[in-house]
């Protein structure tokens, strides 16, 4: 008699992907938000501050996606191109839009936590949709 839970991959329901991408992204805006500040007020240049930090946390979360939420039946070469054009991509929005929207409103600490709290947001649905639908296409069963 054949085992049939070795002959099926374990498979995350849409749900789950969705609520690993929310924690996800609230531990990006911590990661990229208290850093950003902490350089800030250090002295440090706004872009500057804002592109270490966006790396710090970019380098952190790709670690995340391999590690906790990498679930796909597609090898890590293959998919590999595909996930770096998308954090390519993703990290120079998310820079541009942290950088014009911390430049426009975040004149205090709170409005700046609000900026990277939305733009993570907005940032979090793209590669959800890139990584669900183009990084790491679902196979048909």
């Amino acid at each position: 008699m054949e085992n049939t839970s070795q002959a099926a991959p374990r498979k995350q329901h849409l749900f789950h992907r969705l609520f690993w991408f929310g924690v996800g992204g609230l531990i990006s805006v911590m990661l990229n938000w208290g850093p950003f500040e902490w350089l800030k007020h250090s002295g440090m240049a706004e872009w500057l501050a804002n592109a270490l930090s966006l790396t710090f946390a970019t380098l952190l979360m790709a670690w995340w996606n391999y590690h906790v939420n990498f679930d796909t039946d597609h090898h890590f070469h293959e998919c590999l191109p595909r996930y770096l054009g998308s954090l390519i991509v993703c990290a120079f929005i998310s820079y541009l839009l942290t950088l014009t929207g911390v430049k426009s409103i975040g004149h205090t600490p709170l409005l700046r936590f609000l900026v990277f709290f939305f733009v993570q947001g907005f940032i979090s649905i793209t590669k959800f949709l890139l990584y669900h639908y183009w990084v790491y296409p679902q196979t048909k069963a």
